[in-house]
């Protein structure tokens, strides 16, 4: 076999060169990273709750008539459930229960009578946008009739574990699989174009490619096996066929198995082809084997804490070029290892010639490879990782920071073995080269078992919850849903009006006799609306649902006022049953989403500071770039130029710096307590009486109204004030320059920067 015309791509794309800049790289990212991140306070979430009604630790005078849960990841419906317990464990009749077509992050159900004494609400979901379950629990309080607290204490169920170990495993050797299949086609671009003259080592490549990806196909096997096996386990009641049917994860799955049969399908006609001698046909099977690889990737990302994410469109990009990236790099070195153990008994110069020919390019794609999954964990980083304590005060960052120690210690290996691939591409034919080979030989492998163990920890991090919670979204866009209970004769009558805004509503009619139980001879159940004070109306009949419920869904209500909604309740031989409500209904739009897909992936930092971190990446990578060329001159200057403007961005606020303006009158109490009522007047709609971004003119907003408790202590007070003046472009935040004075938006910020943040010295 030949290298030649390859000592010049050895001079400019050295391993030293590459092992050098490919360290520095990630020093500079790493500590750009952390540089930034703030410290704040931390949540866990998978779908986890951010918002009920009771609330958890509610005192209440009376009970509730309905149980609302919002989470902060869209439900399966199917698999989404909650209980209500009393103080001995026992479960207390709920009719109704549902997620809410029209904001599947709302689960809800109608109550029965419930007297004075101490509830727990339990519950468990699975979520729509990365197929985890979880469960947890809260309890509320109905006071005695003279206001005091009932004795004893609520019950507190026994929650399984959400996250088994078989789950963990399957997702471990699924990536192992993909890894294995896809990372030989990064030695395939060295062939291209001089097959022909290197025959042997091309036989010898194909052979080790093909063999190590039938190896591969048998780790996604057991792999997607284990994942499914786990996944139905993990859901009370579901079998397999239940999940791959009804879940959006089991969907995804299946797409994954499809993918890898056709994996085996390339493979078996790879087999063929070799057998044939049709070379052609050879390398066009392999180069179809990374293409399959990276459809089945792209159901992983689909369904990772990447599509449940602030910014999913980017998040999900972002996670996926990720993946790929570690699974072409990993699998590249694992069969490069392969390849370099075959030829440990040939001759020196047939080996040092196959390391320039193969180890050479696998350097410059294994140095870009590092640089960008740099890069790219940064940015995931910040969507997974609100704070920096949350790095060592979760089990999340705890893992991601064994991960960032094992991807130090592959780096430490093949820092390790540049001198001896340097003393290989540089004495080609000499005594010594023989002893370099096998030093490189030797360390692949403990380079592919650290890899192995990375590829571990990227399982368990998708399996893990992430810190991201209630810190980086804003809560669920929660509807001030109606909820009314009257008695007429011997029946109770409980409607629920949801989201009780314009347009379409679900009317949820809830009919119960003493004690709590469903009347059994009921004919039918009519409901009227009408305007305040108009004769007639409109009217409909609700659908029997069972267990006493009745639903009707329709654009009953087009405007927004007072309506008079009244419910006739017909029995044979027994007297109608008429009760009616004063149902006040808000303008609003239903529907919208809680995170706009295209949003911030980092949203707890400025997006000029998030915008500037990702500049000084670009432009250190621009900077680092080896070579001797002019495009090399060009492109160290341009990412010079480039880190320069990422710094100027991230230190002075970049062109709309607000730091001429001078708060009047920061921490004055009466300024304060003038904002307040500002904040009450013209804010609370939206931002919610918390700060939330849950306000009920928030529906259907996209991006959400920001969660101040989050953004308020990230910017000074003069950057709040121009928010306020100049409102937010691609936001509903308007301009109040021409609404409030400037005493007032002053007054506005104080109030602010004292509830949510500190005034700026």
């Amino acid at each position: 076999m030949s290298g030649h015309a390859l000592p010049r791509l050895t001079r400019r794309w050295g391993p030293r060169t590459v092992a050098s800049r490919a360290a520095l790289a990630f020093a500079v990212v790493v500590l750009a990273a952390v540089g930034w991140l703030s410290v704040q306070g931390v949540a866990e979430a998978h779908a986890i709750l951010v918002r009920s009604s009771p609330s958890a630790g509610a005192e209440l005078s009376e009970g509730p008539s309905a149980i609302d849960l919002w989470f902060s990841e869209p439900l399966e419906e199917r698999f989404s459930t909650f209980e209500l317990l009393n103080a001995a464990g026992e479960a207390l009749p709920v009719s109704g229960l549902r997620v809410d077509p029209a904001d599947p992050y709302h689960l809800s159900g109608l109550l029965r009578l419930v007297g004075p004494g101490l509830y727990t609400v339990s519950y468990r979901n699975v979520s729509q946008s990365d197929g985890h379950e979880w469960s947890g629990s809260f309890s509320f309080t109905v006071l005695n009739p003279d206001g005091s607290v009932p004795a004893g204490t609520a019950y507190e169920p026994s929650l399984g574990a959400s996250n088994s170990p078989a789950n963990v495993l399957g997702r471990w050797l699924s990536f192992l699989g993909f890894a294995l299949v896809s990372g030989g086609s990064v030695l395939l671009l060295p062939f291209a174009r001089q097959r022909e003259r290197t025959r042997s080592l091309w036989t010898l490549y194909a052979e080790t490619y093909r063999r190590i990806a039938v190896a591969g196909v048998a780790l996604l096997g057991a792999g997607g096996l284990l994942v499914i096996l786990a996944q139905a386990e993990a859901i009370p009641g579901a079998t397999v066929l239940d999940v791959v049917t009804g879940t959006r994860g089991g969907t995804l799955w299946a797409w994954r198995m499809l993918a890898v049969e056709v994996i085996a399908v390339f493979l078996a006609l790879g087999f063929y082809a070799a057998r044939s001698r049709r070379v052609r046909g050879e390398a066009v099977t392999l180069a179809l084997l990374p293409v399959a690889a990276a459809a089945g990737l792209l159901t992983v990302s689909l369904l990772s804490h990447a599509a449940a994410a602030p910014g999913s469109v980017w998040a999900i990009a972002t996670d996926y070029l990720h993946l790929l990236l570690a699974t072409a790099w990993i699998g590249g070195i694992a069969t490069l290892a392969l390849l370099l153990f075959a030829l440990r008994h040939g001759r020196s110069e047939d080996r040092a010639a196959a390391m320039v020919f193969l180890v050479v390019p696998f350097s410059v794609f294994a140095a870009v490879a590092v640089y960008v999954l740099a890069v790219t964990g940064v940015v995931r980083t910040f969507g997974e990782i609100p704070t920096l304590p949350a790095l060592w005060e979760t089990a999340y960052g705890r893992w991601l920071i064994a991960k960032l120690i094992l991807v130090a210690g592959i780096l430490g290996i093949a820092f390790l073995n540049r001198r001896a691939v340097r003393s290989v591409t540089r004495n080609a034919g000499r005594a010594n080269v023989q002893s370099a080979a096998a030093r490189v030989t030797r360390l692949l492998p403990y380079e592919v078992g650290v890899a192995a163990l990375i590829l571990l920890s990227v399982a368990v991090l998708g399996q893990s919850p992430t810190p991201r919670g209630g810190a980086v979204e804003a809560p669920a866009q929660a509807h001030a849903a109606f909820n009314g209970v009257e008695a007429g004769g011997d029946l109770s009558v409980h409607l629920q009006v949801s989201p009780a805004v314009v347009g379409e509503n679900v009317l949820r009619i809830h009919v119960f006799g003493s004690g709590g139980s469903a009347p059994q001879d009921v004919d039918d159940v009519r409901v009227t609306f009408a305007r305040a004070g108009a004769l007639g109306g409109e009217q409909v009949e609700a659908a029997p649902e069972g267990d006493g419920v009745y639903t009707a869904t329709g654009s009953f209500l087009s405007l927004a006022l007072t309506w008079n909604i009244t419910i006739d309740v017909t029995r044979p031989g027994q007297d109608d049953v008429r009760v009616a409500y004063t149902v006040p209904i808000s303008p609003g739009v239903t529907g919208g989403t809680r995170s706009a897909p295209l949003a911030s992936p980092a949203p707890q930092l400025p997006d000029l500071t998030f915008a500037a971190l990702l500049l000084l990446m670009i432009g250190v990578g621009l900077a680092l770039v080896g070579g001797r060329s002019r495009a090399r001159v060009w492109s160290q200057t341009a990412g010079w130029v480039v880190v320069l403007v990422a710094l100027w961005l991230g230190t002075s606020g970049g062109f709309g710096s607000s730091s001429g303006l001078t708060n009047p009158s920061p921490g004055d109490a009466g300024a304060i307590a003038r904002g307040a009522t500002l904040y009450e007047q013209h804010c609370a709609t939206c931002h919610g009486i918390d700060g939330r971004g849950d306000g009920p003119g928030a529906v259907g907003l996209v991006p959400p109204p920001a969660d101040l408790r989050t953004h308020i202590p990230l910017h000074p007070d003069s950057d709040t004030f121009l928010f306020i003046t100049n409102g937010i472009a691609g936001t509903a935040m308007p301009a109040w320059e021409d609404t409030l004075s400037e005493e007032e938006r002053w007054d506005l910020v104080n109030f602010l920067l004292d509830r949510y943040g500190n005034l700026s010295q």
